[in-house]
């Protein structure tokens, strides 16, 4: 792995690749960059497709299948054509290891790329002071999107009791091939790059373009909040959040996109949806990518009559699976940004606030006839409510397995979380050591990373 990921930094280095993937390129026709302008190119490199994206848009995808919204029955083959489903869904660790499965390898090309940015753009002259800050403000997004997905998959969550021993992630800041890995982190030295950075990107970057997958100031506040709710800082993320609503709120009523024939014909996820703040997005041509995501008979109870986005899954001998393609956004929508407010509003007992960007949420994903506003004066019954609203709105972009990490840490909301598959059993009991992923095996070649226990 130490030799895979210097090989991520040197071909990050390299511009203008006309190829798939970081690793799959002919040593022919590369261009090390040299001026600003370079830069700004290597980071214009975005797909804007659902297939094969450029390093730019990088997302993730297998942590989806970890939460416990999915379900899969001993009929559906993901131990055969998609193990690495199953790895991840069974948290089968001897799969991991063996076969490498996972999402560093796409999150090491986008800190790859973002450090090669970071190091030659010192270096140059050409550009003016706006458009350099841009570039450095968009690196400093990218690079924490990858830090924050890596250590959350494969470290304990935040604890501000644990984190300055709690083992992280290896970070890479700069793109030297010559370095040795870095030895790992603590989850307290990783949350701390990343605010750090976050902060700095803020004061660089300018305001939304039409193209979402280059960071915005508002991307840079929403990835912020993000990281700040998931350290239980409640008060800053209510304050990025409302950063970034002052930018951008908007969502669209899904009623106004029902056909004639009452299916829903909505605008994609991609780079120009205008709910998207960040736009990342998973290579739909790996089997990750294309394997069904069946749900669980608890998730989809959460679905009431009249919620439009139930017409997102199909139903097939009694067991529903999502369908709504594309299916692997992985960035960050304005719909989050709401529910980060009230939970924060909701936490602080100002419940009315809370309310209104639940109902906000709610009465633009619902047929009208059906549609009621909540209503209530209990603190407990609003943030159940906001909790679970989070489960439906934000299904199948990555954060569910994050959220039932962060969620343990606090005893009312605890879950303990239980699947079996062609006689095999796991549980996860909260709090334990079976919610960290393991890295892949060849990283811990040559001792360069120690698991935890």
């Amino acid at each position: 792995m130490k030799n895979n990921i210097k090989i991520f930094i040197v071909l990050a280095a390299m511009l203008f690749v006309g190829c798939d993937s970081l690793v799959d390129v002919e040593p022919k026709g590369f261009m090390i960059p040299q001026k600003a302008s370079d830069l700004r190119m290597m980071l214009n490199n975005v797909s804007g497709r659902y297939t094969k994206p450029r390093p730019v848009t990088i997302g993730y995808s297998l942590i989806q299948y970890a939460g416990d919204q999915t379900y899969y029955s001993d009929s559906e083959p993901i131990d055969g054509k998609y193990e690495s489903v199953y790895a991840y869904y069974m948290r089968d660790t001897k799969l991991i290891q063996e076969h490498n499965h996972g999402d560093i390898l796409y999150m090491s090309q986008l800190v790859a790329l973002s450090n090669t940015v970071l190091d030659i753009l010192p270096t140059t002259s050409d550009l003016s002071v706006a458009e350099r800050n841009q570039i450095k403000g968009e690196a400093l997004v990218h690079r924490s999107y990858a830090f924050l997905t890596l250590v959350n998959i494969h470290a304990a969550h935040y604890d501000k009791n644990t984190a300055s021993a709690d083992l992280g992630i290896p970070m890479l800041l700069n793109h030297d091939v010559t370095a040795d890995i870095p030895a790992r982190s603590t989850v307290q030295e990783v949350y701390k790059q990343i605010t750090d950075d976050l902060t700095e990107a803020i004061d660089l970057l300018g305001g939304i373009t039409e193209n979402r997958a280059l960071p915005s100031k508002a991307a840079a506040n929403a990835l912020l909040a993000r990281t700040n709710l998931y350290m239980s800082n409640f008060n800053d993320a209510l304050t990025n959040s409302e950063n970034v609503l002052e930018l951008q709120a908007n969502l669209y009523n899904l009623e106004d996109y029902l056909t004639a024939d009452d299916v829903l014909d909505l605008p994609g996820r991609d780079y120009k949806c205008e709910e998207t703040i960040l736009h990342k997005e998973v290579d739909n041509s790996m089997a990750a990518g294309s394997a069904k995501r069946y749900v669980s008979a608890e998730f989809w109870a959460l679905y009431k009559e009249g919620d439009l986005r139930a017409k997102y899954y199909s139903e097939t001998d009694g067991q529903y699976s999502y369908t709504n393609y594309p299916y692997t956004f992985s960035g960050i929508l304005i719909s989050e940004m709401l529910l980060i407010r009230a939970e924060c509003n909701a936490r602080k007992g100002k419940l009315a606030l809370a309310l209104t960007d639940l109902n906000y949420i709610r009465s633009h994903r619902f047929k009208a006839e059906n549609y009621t506003d909540l209503s209530s004066e209990n603190q407990d019954e609003v943030m159940d409510w906001v909790l679970n609203e989070r489960r439906i709105e934000l299904a199948w972009i990555g954060l569910r397995w994050f959220d039932m990490k962060r969620l343990n840490k606090e005893v009312k909301y605890q879950k303990t979380l239980t699947r079996t598959y062609k006689g095999k059993t796991i549980v996860f009991e909260p709090n334990s050591e079976l919610w960290v992923f393991p890295f892949p095996g060849s990283i811990l070649e040559e001792g360069l990373i120690e698991q935890n226990p």
